[in-house]
């Protein structure tokens, strides 16, 4: 299960109240975390990952690249070779080009996309033909 509650024990109620804009009294809290409690910073962290994609959803994540080719892939339904790190000169330094590039044809039509990211950069140059 993703929702988790454990780390509503670090709300802590001030004391203090505010109006909303629709005119409600609401209390206000403080969230004292605990660094050293591990166990529910995990679990708080996964309850929080998960307002924005499901574990189960998430492809095996290895780095940025990868997860950034995964998502071209299986979210967005691009073709995205894989052969960079299989291929690296120099086993401890970074590889040279673009960190992912992807390709697109949709359907019959003629139109193909093409995509290229630098990831270091941010910067994504999509190209059609």
């Amino acid at each position: 299960m993703p929702w988790t509650e454990e780390h509503l024990q670090w709300l802590h109620d001030t004391g203090e109240e505010i109006v909303t804009a629709c005119g409600k009294t609401a209390p206000v809290l403080e969230f004292r975390y605990d660094m050293a409690d591990g166990d529910v910073m995990s679990l708080w962290a996964t309850h929080f990952r998960n307002h924005y994609c499901f574990d189960d959803d998430l492809p095996v994540i290895k780095s940025p690249e990868q997860s950034n080719a995964d998502y071209l892939e299986f979210f967005r339904h691009y073709y995205v070779p894989r052969t960079r790190y299989d291929r690296k000169v120099i086993g401890n330094e970074s590889t040279k080009g673009s960190d992912v590039i992807a390709f697109k044809q949709e359907g019959d039509e003629p139109r193909n996309k093409a995509l290229a990211s630098e990831l270091s950069s941010e910067k994504l140059l999509v190209m059609y033909g």
